[in-house]
């Protein structure tokens, strides 16, 4: 059975989330996680630990993120770093944020950086060292793996 449908049917996932891409990466124990979006309390993410049931992948609940992540995108993980975008809204602009792939804290956000909201929320990664964010406004944003800044804006 492909990954994502036995993803649907262990989680129930589809009532609360219709994803645009799934993500994964395994930890240094080589468990495998899948983070997916909640709208519970005020958003975030959940990581979904993949584990055998006798013979069969089920999904086990692990971490839940604090930040306040509204309504965020599928979130996308790069070398054990969760990234989930607060797309924002037509006053408040969208914000990048990173979380520890293990625990999900919170490690970094973008701040004010990005200037404007996300209509269709998207983020990928190019050799998994730079992030991306392409806004409202058409401004695509770009961060390195230091994540102290933005690296630049492109329109």
């Amino acid at each position: 059975m492909p990954h994502f449908l036995w993803l649907r049917a262990a989680t129930n996932l589809s009532k609360i989330w219709s994803p645009s891409g799934l993500a994964t990466w395994e930890d240094a124990e080589q468990n495998r996680w899948l983070p997916v979006p909640t709208t519970i309390a005020k958003g975030g993410i959940t990581a979904l630990k993949v584990v055998d049931n006798g013979g069969k992948p089920s999904l086990q609940a692990g971490w839940t993120s604090s930040s306040d992540l509204g309504v965020p995108s599928s979130p996308i993980a790069v070398n054990g770093v969760v990234f989930a975008l607060n797309s924002g809204s037509a006053t408040l602009p969208a914000a990048l944020y990173a979380l520890d792939g293990s625990t999900g804290m919170e490690v970094w956000n973008s701040g004010k950086t990005i200037e404007s909201f996300v209509k269709a929320a998207g983020l990928w990664s190019i050799s998994g060292q730079v992030y991306y964010v392409a806004t409202h406004d058409a401004t695509i944003y770009g961060y390195g793996t230091s994540l102290t800044a933005r690296r630049w804006a492109a329109r």
